[in-house]
């Protein structure tokens, strides 16, 4: 099931909805981002999306959001080190 507003904003624990665009926008940047990387949802393939998409969904965005006023050059080096775990059983092969 593919990750919501409303679970971000539980992820997050934002209990209200004056920063809904601004999430909705980082939600859409973090599934292109993990995409990106060579992450397979499955969707289309007639598989359950993956657990694992959903959860490198959810520390992209976070990462995202918590830096939001440009205050790191980068993610944090943990953040990265997760959501690379959660994806390297997704990426698709390239040959």
């Amino acid at each position: 099931m593919p990750v919501t507003l409303d679970s971000l904003k539980e992820h997050l624990v934002i209990e209200h909805g004056h920063d809904d665009n601004a999430l909705s926008v980082v939600l859409a940047a973090a599934e292109a981002h993990v995409a990106e990387i060579g992450c397979r949802t499955f969707e289309g393939f007639g598989n359950p999306r993956s657990p694992s998409f959903d959860a490198a969904v959810l520390l992209v965005a976070g990462a995202l959001w918590h830096d939001r006023e440009g205050g790191t050059d980068q993610p944090s080096r943990e953040s990265l080190m997760s959501v690379s775990r959660l994806t390297a059983p997704l990426r698709r092969c390239v040959g």
